[in-house]
């Protein structure tokens, strides 16, 4: 055991732990000036996010005894679904409170920081008791002594916790950085999407201005003179009608025959698919899909949209609709067709029920699509394809520095590693 690291009860190292209100009859963005935090505002993965606050009157803040931010205050949600949820609060505003379902603690100064005390709270360690703490079924909470009998090993020396959350908050700040730079990449994407999927592109590989080129008026709104619209049921082969799969899959059979759902598209179309007997797949041989094919989920999630990759080969659920175009047409182009403002928009058009959502395959064939050039199709599709690998790239950054920060927080709130050889080292900057 490190000489400068305790063994103590997390009460023992709270000032403050209290709970703030909201007037009767509920509030909203634009129910009063000053900003009102709730559960809906702490991240799930730890944080605050302030882009939607709803706001209580200035009046009945003015007459709260409790529950008013400071910087720093570490809260947590201390009932419902997402008990135990923490978060740091920065000054984001010069005047804000905390609602009811949340617990704002402040530590004594002498003791614990506020970085560090949230960085303990949102470790696994920290979580995991905290998970113990919860009381109640109907409506799970955590009561106001939940910090009693929280034991907790730490170093006892402000100087150790700072160098430590000093190493946390930069891996913190490195994700909110990809994650900015996420956010900016589809904002790119969806704006290039509007532009190519209208207007597309010229001989020339320019993005058609409707000041120089002829647009024609259609179904679908003005496109280009050199686009048609057709209905999407004609654009596929005579042999392969646009078709759901597999209504019943039934038990997980060894060897057997992958089934696709919705959850696995989007995804490396490897990991967690069920596998249905021969049988069963044998009924259904309409359905089996091939490499190139493009699927669009019709029931509960709809609109999500994906294009078979080369490795597969198998079936698909009732839940999504496979598409096999003709040779003429570029699934992957279709496929960002369906996936922007305009191809969301028609498939919503054919969409029923409001509890579970779903699209009937009958409509879904004589929706109206664009149809241009299969070479117009290649140069779009590799424009968007550039931003998409871009926008992969900083997810997958995004979740290597995630790895890392858990990694780390179990390391350096557990005294495993010491902040100090870690820092000699460089370990942290060898990751970022």
């Amino acid at each position: 055991m490190k000489a400068t690291w305790i063994d103590t009860d997390l009460s023992k190292l709270i000032k403050t732990i209290e709970s703030g209100g909201r007037p009767e009859g509920g509030v909203s963005e634009d129910s009063g000036e000053i900003p009102s935090l709730g559960g809906e505002n702490i991240i799930q993965t730890g944080g605050v996010d302030v882009k939607t606050v709803k706001k209580i009157p200035t009046a009945y803040f003015e007459r709260m005894k409790k529950g008013i931010l400071e910087d720093h205050d570490v809260l947590i949600n201390k009932d419902g679904a997402n008990t135990g949820k923490v978060g740091l609060y920065t000054k984001s505003f010069p005047k804000a409170a905390i609602n009811e379902h949340l617990f704002l603690i402040r530590g004594d100064d002498e003791k614990l920081s506020q970085d560090y005390l949230y960085y303990l709270l949102l470790s696994e360690d920290g979580q995991q008791k905290i998970r113990t703490k919860i009381t109640g079924s109907a409506q799970p909470g955590l009561k106001q002594d939940f910090i009693k009998d929280f034991l907790v090993f730490m170093p006892n020396l402000k100087a150790e916790q700072k160098a430590i959350t000093d190493v946390l908050t930069s891996i913190d700040q490195a994700i909110s950085q990809t994650k900015a730079l996420i956010a900016k990449h589809k904002r790119v994407k969806t704006g290039m999407m509007q532009d190519l999927l209208t207007r597309g592109i010229d001989e020339n590989g320019e993005i058609r201005d409707p000041s120089f080129h002829k647009f024609k008026p259609s179904r679908l709104g003005m496109i280009p003179e050199e686009w048609n619209v057709k209905a999407l049921g004609s654009m596929t082969n005579q042999d392969a009608p646009i078709c759901y799969g597999i209504v019943q899959p039934r038990g997980y059979v060894i060897g057997g025959v992958p089934v696709l759902a919705i959850n696995n598209m989007k995804g490396d179309y490897r990991s967690d698919i069920h596998l249905t007997s021969p049988e069963i797949d044998k009924k259904y041989t309409r359905s089996r899909v091939l490499p190139g094919d493009l699927l669009i989920s019709i029931k509960g999630t709809t609109g999500v949209i994906d294009v078979v990759p080369n490795q597969f080969e198998g079936n698909i659920s009732r839940d999504i609709a496979k598409i096999r175009l003709k040779n003429v047409s570029n699934p992957d182009f279709y496929m960002y067709y369906f996936e922007s403002f305009l191809g969301q928009k028609t498939l919503d058009l054919i969409t029923v029920g409001t509890t579970r959502k779903e699209i009937s395959i009958a409509p879904l064939r004589e929706i109206l699509v664009i149809e241009l050039e299969i070479n117009e199709q290649v140069e779009i599709v590799s424009i968007l394809n550039t931003v998409s690998k871009t926008i992969d790239s900083l997810c997958t950054k995004k979740s290597k520095l995630i790895k890392i920060k858990l990694g780390l927080m179990q390391d350096l709130l557990s005294g495993k590693i010491s902040v100090i050889q870690l820092m000699k080292q460089g370990g942290l900057y060898d990751h970022l």
